[in-house]
C-alpha cells in the first residue's frame, strides 16, 4: 500500500517495528485553512538503515489501500545520535543545512521507483550537542521555593 517514507540523518535510531502515536496539540496559525489530523487507523510503521547509513522510516497503509491526501500530525519515539552532530548551513542542500529530514508520500512504500503522490518536503535537522555536564541551580529562599513550587529533591 501507499504511505510515507521519512529519511533522516545517520545516527538517529528508531525501533525496527515503530509505534505511531498522536502528537500533542499544535498551536495553529490563524492562516491555516486545514487542521492537521491523526494518521488513519491501521497504518504500519517500520524503520531501517538505508545503504548510505541514513535512517529510513516507512509508514504504510494496508494492502490495497492508500493514505488519503491530507495534513497529518504524529510522533514516533526516536533516539538521538550518541555523538555530537553539528548542522551548519549548506547552500546546496534541499533544506539549506547539512542535515535534513526528507518526507515523501508514495503510492507503494518500500518499492523502488514508486511514483510519488505529492511533492517531497524537507525539514532542517537539529544539531546534537554534548551532554549537559551539570546544571547549577540558583539558591532560593524558602519563600521563593514556595512561590514557584520548585522542589530540588523530588521523590
Amino acid at each position: 500500500g501507499g504511505g510515507l517514507l521519512i529519511t533522516g540523518p545517520s545516527g538517529f535510531t528508531v525501533a525496527s517495528t515503530c509505534s505511531i502515536e498522536a502528537a500533542p496539540p499544535e498551536r495553529r496559525s490563524t492562516y491555516d485553512i486545514v487542521a492537521a489530523s491523526a494518521l488513519p487507523v491501521g497504518m504500519g510503521c517500520e524503520s531501517t538503515a538505508a545503504a548510505d547509513g541514513k535512517l529510513q522510516i516507512l509508514i504504510k497503509s494496508g494492502v490495497g489501500s492508500e493514505l488519503p491526501p491530507g495534513r497529518y500530525r504524529f510522533q514516533i519515539a526516536a533516539t538521538n545520535p550518541s555523538s555530537t552532530m553539528q548542522n551548519p548551513m549548506l547552500a546546496t542542500s534541499p533544506c539549506g543545512y547539512r542535515h535534513c529530514w526528507r518526507f515523501e508520500s508514495l503510492k507503494y512504500v518500500g518499492v523502488a521507483n514508486s511514483p510519488p503522490l505529492d511533492a517531497e518536503s524537507y525539514v532542517v535537522a537539529f544539531p546534537v550537542n554534548m551532554k549537559l555536564v551539570e546544571a547549577l541551580l540558583p539558591q532560593l529562599t524558602l519563600a521563593q521555593q514556595a512561590a514557584t513550587g520548585r522542589n530540588d529533591r523530588p521523590e
